[in-house]
């Protein structure tokens, strides 16, 4: 365990409204802070008398939806708080996928020590030490990221090679150590939301669809 590194606390949770009827949407709204600055993470769990409601994770419950609650059920939500450092606490596989850069960076100290670590999201989340302190460091296309240097990988040492040389065998992955691989050209993240956007368009019947020649 990161020693430097402490759970988010939760200040308050509180359901609004506080009188609902059974038609009304509950919300619960936390106060949470984290000591080091690190982004937060709230995990939900909805109850009802008691007992977990199967499904209900968010932060929101919709009372109209059969069971969930009638009058006279007491209802309330368990929230959990946390940061990508504990998220990380002996993984031994880390893949990053974020949309807004994290402050700091993580280092990757309390991952496994054989971890491997895939960002897919340039230095949005990994930060300079994981790369330098790595046994082997590989990035998937080196064009394109010597293109955008200047402006990423600030700190970071140069790579050991591309991953078609970690495909082709020309270039040996060591067995123990943190290795990064570095995924940036084949655009991981771009075609998982594509994908994601896709299904949920399929599922609510909108959308056009547009035939190629």
């Amino acid at each position: 365990m990161d020693p430097s590194n402490t759970a988010p606390v939760i200040d308050q949770v509180s359901i609004t409204p506080s009188a609902p009827t059974t038609d009304q949407t509950l919300t619960a709204t936390v106060d949470a802070h984290d000591d080091q600055g690190d982004p937060i993470t709230l995990s939900y769990q909805w109850t009802l008398n008691g007992g977990d409601l199967s499904g209900q994770t968010g932060s929101t419950l919709d009372l109209s939806t059969q069971g969930n609650g009638d009058h006279g059920d007491q209802i309330g939500v368990r929230v959990v708080a946390s940061d990508a450092r504990e998220a990380l606490e002996a993984a031994d596989l880390v893949v990053t996928m974020v949309t807004v850069p994290l402050e700091p960076r993580l280092d990757a100290v309390n991952t496994h020590a054989d971890a491997v670590l895939l960002p897919v999201d340039y230095d949005d989340a990994l930060g300079a030490e994981a790369a330098n302190a790595a046994t082997l460091y590989v990035v998937d296309e080196p064009g394109q990221y010597a293109s955008v240097a200047d402006r990423h990988w600030h700190g970071f040492r140069e790579p050991d090679g591309e991953l078609a040389q970690v495909v082709t065998g020309e270039l040996e992955v060591p067995t123990s150590g943190r290795r990064v691989f570095l995924d940036m050209g084949i655009a991981m993240d771009d075609v998982a939301l594509g994908a994601l956007c896709y299904e949920r368009a399929l599922e609510r019947g909108i959308g056009r669809t547009i035939e190629f020649p």
